[in-house]
């Protein structure tokens, strides 16, 4: 959240598989105003957040690793608007 607008990770900012998303505890976080076409002017949030990649076995003795990743939220109001593809609004604490 920002304010009283709640915010949102859409999959056309942030790759698929958005529960692979991670935020640090102590992650900064910039506001920046971006033009939507469709929409105007909004304030999206950019994040110095982690991905979690591990393999695709169902039973895997490698741990998952950590990747640094640039995460992007838009409001919640603007979800879908862009393009078709996930999205989500809660994401883990690292």
């Amino acid at each position: 959240m920002r304010g009283p607008l709640v915010y949102c990770f859409e999959e056309c900012d942030n790759g698929a598989d958005l529960s692979a998303l991670r935020i640090p505890r102590n992650a900064e976080i910039l506001s920046e105003k971006k033009c939507v076409n469709s929409i105007g002017e909004i304030v999206t949030l950019k994040i110095e957040g982690i991905r979690v990649e591990s393999d695709d076995a169902l039973y895997s003795p490698t741990l998952p690793k950590n990747k640094k990743a640039a995460l992007f939220a838009v409001p919640y109001y603007t979800w879908g608007n862009r393009e078709t593809g996930g999205m989500r609004v809660w994401i883990l604490e690292d």
